[in-house]
């Protein structure tokens, strides 16, 4: 699907998406993190690249799926490493985290991380700082966090604090007026 297609898509005047559409418009200008909480195919990814269409950031638009990769690998993803920090670690890796500076980095189903790395994303989110696996050298960065969750109670306390701008989405059950528009757009977009 293409990164423009939640701009493309036309919500019923009715729609409680028309005033989320709204409040992310305000917040594109911003640098704080958000966190997108809602059902499994609300289009939480959607509004997330809606936001980085509208931000005045122009690096990467960059995400991971939190629930996709075991544990030992999404430390790695997200923070990289360097060579011999671990068996099979052969050279250095560049996490996402650092090669999303000046962009937006997407957490989807962040509520999926072991406790141990929403500790150690918590502290990146603060001091802008990563570190590699491997290494206590830390690396100045300038990402803004964006992150879904259908659970989040699954967030450490202080990460939850941590996201400044929590929107709810709603279901699809509470959205039925959106539904026709929501099929002919997919149809285009997924039908040639």
């Amino acid at each position: 699907m293409s990164k423009k297609t939640a701009q493309k898509i036309i919500f019923s005047p009715a729609s409680p998406i028309k005033g989320i559409l709204e409040k992310l418009k305000i917040l594109a200008s911003e640098d704080e993190p958000v966190l997108f909480v809602g059902e499994t195919g609300t289009g939480k990814e959607l509004f997330s690249e809606y936001l980085y269409e509208n931000s005045k950031r122009r690096g990467k638009y960059s995400k991971i799926n939190c629930m996709g990769l075991p544990e030992n690998l999404i430390e790695s993803e997200l923070f990289g490493h360097t060579t011999g920090s671990f068996t099979g670690a052969l050279t250095d890796k560049t996490g996402l985290i650092e090669a999303s500076s000046n962009g937006i980095l997407f957490l989807d189903e962040l509520g999926a991380l072991a406790d141990s790395l929403q500790a150690k994303l918590l502290r990146v989110i603060e001091d802008k700082k990563v570190r590699k696996v491997g290494t206590t050298k830390e690396k100045e960065i300038n990402v803004r966090f964006i992150a879904a969750t259908n659970k989040p109670d699954g967030l450490i306390p202080d990460l939850k604090f941590r996201f400044t701008y929590w929107i709810e989405i709603p279901s699809l059950r509470r959205r039925k007026e959106d539904l026709p528009n929501l099929l002919v757009t997919f149809k285009s977009v997924y039908i040639v």
